[in-house]
């Protein structure tokens, strides 16, 4: 699946606010500048972890980040969801 637009939830789970953003990137530059958009918009949140996959087939590009999170448990698990 390929997102049309750009998409943003929330979600409340006990103190800890975690929101999600979802956007098409056509390359890893735009790929990157995204989650660069994002840190900007959120610069006070404690983590910005992220994943993403650009091209199709044999020539997809992965890129993902647990951001000081414990090793392996959230960009991992974010790519998975986009694979």
């Amino acid at each position: 699946m390929v997102p049309t637009q750009e998409v943003e939830v929330e979600l409340k789970v006990k103190n800890s606010l975690f929101i999600g953003t979802a956007g098409y990137t056509p390359s890893v530059e735009i790929a990157r500048n995204f989650v660069s958009g994002i840190k900007g918009k959120y610069p006070d949140a404690r983590h910005h972890c992220y994943a993403f996959a650009v091209g199709h087939g044999s020539s997809v590009t992965h890129g993902m980040s647990d951001d000081g999170e414990p090793s392996g448990t959230a960009g991992p698990p974010i790519l998975n969801v986009l694979a």
